[in-house]
């Protein structure tokens, strides 16, 4: 054996620096995915061939690769909640083994900490510095709901004191609104996770709100009597009008150009179509759903939820808007302009790529880091969210296991995503903007390096 730096916490002392600490403690509800991300300092010897995750003797192992980052998504199954282990990180190389991390680890079910409500529906809303008065329009339109029998758990990713003195004070003035506040801001991905966290197990429905939309009355009513008509769907959602910040309609549908999806897992891992705004669910999918897997780029809330709720039953959607969905500089994410590829608009795209990159030979250095990116960040972060899933729901069907093994990071998988996985794309009409493709390519190029 090499080198051998057992006890050095975080890899310290071995040229390999974490992008965060590993953690004493790790929530894994029905089973997670505990990621560990770094370098190795380049002016460290240590280059190694494969990565070992090991705990307690099991082991796990992971590409080395050309690349001085490292991305360790290990798999950790609902049986160790409950129990401690060691858990080392091993640099396999010519010269034998180096264990750059060594430390405990304690393995925990998911530290739900729930409200007691006695109120069947749970209206999950998530804030930051909202603006007052979109806001107040917001809770006036849930107040406005044929069904009233909800409490709405706001939950406030530690906005401005003034924003968050409005919060309470609109929020005063209904027995049914109660609020939450983190002291330091996460994101807009852990605040809704936070908010759901507090929903009680027996919850039969939840649905989500953005600080800043329109509910129409019978939103709730809608969906939920959708739910009831379909028992395995887990998620229903609907249409919207997108409208700006007055009122005024910019359009009368979500889907004025972009196909909407819910009935293909594939295209659903590649790009999501579910709006969480848009949506409520059972109350037992959380079961599934928490704790959200790891970030990995642009991360969201509704992708991942909407992958649950389909692996766990499937989706419904309502053709017709129950909401006004508000666009303006500050969303997080507006309206979509994706469009379907027709296949003489794929191979016309394909064709440019590759004149482009013959008149413009940087081109391809260019392109070439642009599928990198894919790789590195909507390849392993839908990569992430299907091996959580393999480990929360055991009894996947067959679809799901075809469509999670694209993500298993194989060299094979490149040539699988961008042939046979893009074709099917194309056939149906899908609005990927090719990202399968892209995903494939870089997959391929990251073997490559």
């Amino acid at each position: 054996m090499g080198r051998d730096v057992a006890g050095a916490l975080n890899g310290e002392g071995s040229g390999l620096v974490l992008d965060a600490p590993i953690p004493s403690t790790f929530e894994i509800g029905r089973g997670a995915v505990l990621l560990i991300r770094g370098s190795i300092a380049s002016s460290s010897a240590l280059r190694p061939r494969r990565w070992v995750v090991e705990l307690d003797g099991e082991r796990q192992s992971f590409d080395g690769g050309t690349s001085r980052a490292l991305f360790l998504p290990v798999r950790v199954d609902r049986a160790r909640a409950g129990t401690r282990a060691r858990l080392r990180v091993i640099a396999q190389h010519r010269g034998g083994e180096t264990v750059v991390v060594d430390q405990p680890i304690a393995f925990t079910e998911h530290a739900r900490r729930p409200e007691r409500i006695d109120t069947p529906i749970a209206i999950c809303l998530a804030t930051y510095n909202p603006d007052p008065t979109l806001l107040a329009r917001q809770l006036e339109s849930i107040r406005a709901q044929t069904r009233r029998d909800f409490t709405c758990l706001i939950h406030d990713d530690g906005s401005r004191l003034e924003r968050w003195a409005a919060i309470e004070e609109l929020a005063r003035a209904d027995e049914r609104f109660r609020v939450f506040r983190a002291e330091h801001n996460r994101g807009f991905y852990r605040n809704f996770e936070a908010a759901l966290a507090l929903v009680p197990p027996s919850t039969p429905y939840v649905a989500l709100a953005d600080q800043d939309d329109v509910w129409y009355p019978d939103k709730l009513a809608a969906c939920i009597e959708r739910l009831d008509a379909s028992p395995d769907t887990q998620l229903v959602y609907s249409d919207m009008r997108l409208v700006r910040g007055d009122g005024s309609v910019l359009a009368p549908s979500y889907w004025t150009a972009r196909r909407n999806n819910f009935t293909n897992l594939d295209t659903l891992l590649f790009v999501n179509t579910v709006t969480g705004a848009a949506s409520v669910f059972r109350g037992s999918l959380l079961d599934v759903a928490l704790p959200f897997p790891p970030e990995q780029g642009r991360t969201f809330h509704d992708h991942w939820l909407a992958c649950a709720a389909f692996v766990a039953g499937g989706l419904a959607y309502l053709d017709r808007p129950l909401y006004d969905y508000t666009q303006h500089e500050s969303n997080v994410i507006g309206a979509s302009e994706l469009r379907p590829f027709t296949l003489a608009g794929a191979l016309g795209r394909h064709a440019v790529n590759v004149v482009e990159m013959f008149v413009k030979p940087p081109q391809i250095f260019r392109n070439a880091r642009a599928m990198l990116e894919f790789y590195e960040l909507s390849y392993r972060r839908t990569a992430l969210i299907a091996a959580t899933l393999a480990l929360r729901c055991p009894t996947l069907s067959a679809e799901a296991r075809r469509s999670f093994a694209l993500f298993d990071d194989r060299l094979r998988r490149a040539f699988d995503l961008m042939l046979r996985r893009h074709l099917g794309v194309i056939r149906r009409g899908d609005s990927t903007a090719m990202i399968e493709f892209k995903m494939g390519m870089g997959l391929l190029l990251a073997h490559l390096r």
